[in-house]
């Protein structure tokens, strides 16, 4: 119940701000002002208009009561599914050689960027560090030869073209099973500028063991070794600290999706299946979501938006949108992903820690994760289509 507003004689109303419709509100009037009778369901949110003089509130409509009459849950076996971006494998353990030194490793990537910085005697990577673009340039920096050796393993080789993502690809001498890449072959960026790609022909994979060899002449003024991907059309698996790349998954069940191919995934997945509703005249068909893992999900049918489920009730009419008669349309329900599992942090022992900053990527050993701490992404439970009247 919400109360007050004394001094508003015009009655309340409730504005839609997700359909912009405006609609009537259960109030009453008290000697204290009104009292507007409603809920909020978690992380949701409402919105009203209390006119401050009679007779000036905007049109509304009366709201709608309905009652359920049916529930049909969509659980088929495998969904078919479509991806919004290429997958991703995150290449982030190193063998690494620094200077004449002898190799070590494999080690996370900014573990080895601290190595570098002790041998150089140049100060660590933090929050409080001066960002590279205004770092001030030195006449005679201080450089170290760097060699970075990363293995994968390679199930499935992909048949479609691939790309190979990382920041200043300027600076390296790149090679794949001893084949050069041309840091000169820039075709793009990948999630953010800063992350140039680099076409890969995938004929250079082979099955088995494979090896990424970045070589650099490390300064006091290069910004920082970081994460590198491959891109493409393939599926990941995860072992440990062992990554793979496998088949492309054409299907997806409920549950998370990491394990299904999508490790490192970090788009967005759109799962359709062909539905046929029948709804009688005077109903309205729900679509009511069930459990996921994700920012939100966005409802498409026949390539038509719906609308976008990020909060309680986690329900979608789209009545206007089917033919109601048994007649066949399709429906997406399109889980929209995020950056965690491939930017991270991957390498903490909190999968949900309260905070991230720096810190969190460079935890000492009482909180470090040896392999890759990933989060579920996926539709974790059949949803429903549901019937009212």
């Amino acid at each position: 119940c919400i109360s007050g507003f004394k001094n508003c004689s015009g009655t309340p109303v409730e504005l839609d701000a997700e359909t912009g419709n405006i609609l009537e509100t259960d109030n009453s009037r008290t000697p204290k002002g009104w009292e507007i009778h409603t809920s909020l369901p978690r992380i949701g949110s409402r919105l009203f208009l209390i006119p401050k003089e009679e007779n000036t509130r905007p049109e509304a409509m009366a709201r709608r009561q309905f009652s359920e009459v049916s529930s049909k849950e969509l659980d088929p076996q495998k969904w078919n599914i479509s991806l919004s971006e290429d997958n991703c494998l995150v290449l982030d353990r190193a063998r690494h050689s620094i200077g004449d030194g002898d190799p070590r490793g494999p080690e996370e990537i900014l573990r080895v960027d601290s190595a570098v910085r002790d041998a150089l005697g140049i100060e660590r990577r933090g929050g409080r560090m001066v960002q590279p673009w205004a770092q001030k340039k030195t006449e005679n920096p201080r450089s170290l030869p760097v060699r970075l050796t990363y293995e994968f393993n390679v199930d499935c080789v992909p048949a479609g073209g691939m790309r190979l993502a990382l920041e200043c690809p300027g600076v390296f001498d790149i090679s794949l099973n001893g084949n050069s890449i041309s840091p000169d072959s820039a075709d793009g960026w990948w999630v953010d500028k800063s992350l140039e790609t680099l076409p890969v022909d995938p004929a250079l994979l082979k099955e088995g063991k494979n090896e990424l060899i970045l070589q650099l002449d490390y300064t006091d003024g290069f910004s920082g070794l970081e994460i590198v991907y491959l891109l493409g059309d393939f599926g990941t698996a995860v072992d440990g600290t062992s990554v793979s790349i496998t088949a492309a998954p054409l299907t997806l069940k409920p549950g998370d999706w990491c394990e299904q191919g999508l490790s490192f995934y970090s788009g967005s997945v759109c799962y359709r299946q062909v539905i046929r509703p029948d709804i009688k005249p005077g109903q309205r068909l729900l679509f009511r979501l069930g459990d996921y893992r994700g920012v939100a999900v966005r409802v498409v049918i026949d390539g038509s938006p719906a609308g976008i489920v990020a909060w309680e009730p986690n329900e979608i009419d789209i009545t206007d949108l089917v033919p109601g008669n048994g007649g066949e349309v399709e429906l997406g329900i399109e889980v929209i992903g995020h950056r965690r599992n491939s930017h991270g942090p991957l390498h903490i022992d909190e999968k949900w820690p309260n905070w991230t900053g720096s810190g969190e990527f460079t935890v000492g050993a009482d909180k470090w994760y040896e392999g890759y701490q990933l989060v579920p992404v996926g539709l974790m439970s059949p949803p429903s289509l549901v019937i009212v009247a």
